[in-house]
């Protein structure tokens, strides 16, 4: 960083040791300043997100983890990530559509069929 202050790997490994420190805050600024430097940055966007869920901004989230989607179709943790958002918000459609689209890319994700499998369940109960 001292050579290159907006380095955004550099920026994503402080990120990432800040929030195994859970420094949430921290970390959020260090993932941030990743993404404004390089946008098209997956990682540390989709840490971004998860931060935002944590700190129970959940509308954030989604956008973050729509950005996510929108660089890379195939990733399942943005779509999870957004699927959870919505089962955190009551909005068990969105979450169930979430979910199906993460089975699409991947049928045997154990944390999608769960989270779909609750969801259905809570409808019919």
């Amino acid at each position: 960083l001292e050579i290159n202050p907006n380095y955004s790997a550099a920026l994503a490994a402080l990120g990432n040791i800040s929030l195994n420190e859970g420094k949430l805050t921290e970390a959020l600024d260090y993932y941030m300043k990743a993404v404004e430097e390089n946008p098209a940055i997956e990682g540390p966007r989709l840490n971004k997100a998860y931060i935002l869920y944590l700190k129970g901004s959940y509308m954030e989230a989604i956008e973050e983890y729509d950005i996510v989607c929108k660089i890379n179709p195939n990733n399942e943790e943005g779509y999870l990530g957004i699927g959870n958002c919505y089962n955190k918000t009551n909005k068990r459609k969105e979450a169930i559509d979430n979910y199906d689209q993460v089975l699409k890319i991947n049928p045997k994700n154990q944390m999608a069929l769960y989270n779909k499998a609750l969801m259905l369940y809570l409808d019919e109960n």
